[in-house]
């Protein structure tokens, strides 16, 4: 699978491929990423050093959560594509993280300081729990339903084998 299969929100993919790409990939990453913030932070010496380098690290974060979204998005966009469906029934279940993370990102750029005035604990809340509530059914839609059998209007079907196009000899007369 290619780098741009990934990003692409084109085509079909089997449940196979959406359990190890989509699925199991961004889980991999996020660990390696936890792991890669406590080496650094461990190496920070200073508390001026300390503040600097966790706000860098906290943005990174944020910016690669938004890419993993993306690929978790086309992934599952794939996925109802392979069982006739629009991607568009996804948006239930983006459209929260996707709010919640602007939302955040740009409450804490005004917080650099350390005197925001917004307590938005229960907004978070509530885009967290419409999240935990519809995440289930949709990885249980994606991750378990077969697709459809043969072409649909998606694409081929992901686990028909390759067409060649191979010339047959002459049959004998």
């Amino acid at each position: 699978m290619t780098l741009a299969q990934w990003f692409s929100h084109r085509g079909r993919i089997s449940r196979k491929t959406w359990w190890i790409f989509y699925c199991l990939m961004p889980i991999c990453l996020l660990g390696v990423l936890v792991e890669a913030r406590r080496i650094i932070l461990l190496g920070v010496e200073t508390p001026q050093k300390s503040s600097v380098v966790e706000y860098i690290i906290i943005t990174v974060f944020k910016v690669l959560g938004l890419v993993i979204l993306w690929i978790g998005f086309a992934g599952l966009t794939k996925r109802w594509h392979d069982q006739d469906q629009s991607c568009w029934w996804i948006i239930l279940l983006f459209v929260p993280n996707y709010f919640f993370i602007l939302f955040d990102f740009f409450l804490s750029l005004g917080d650099l300081d350390g005197s925001s005035r917004w307590d938005y604990r229960g907004i978070a809340g509530f885009f967290a729990g419409m999240t935990l509530f519809l995440l289930p059914i949709t990885i249980l839609s994606a991750g378990l339903q077969p697709g459809t059998r043969g072409p649909n209007r998606f694409g081929p079907d992901p686990l028909a084998p390759p067409v060649t196009n191979i010339a047959l000899p002459p049959s004998p007369q």
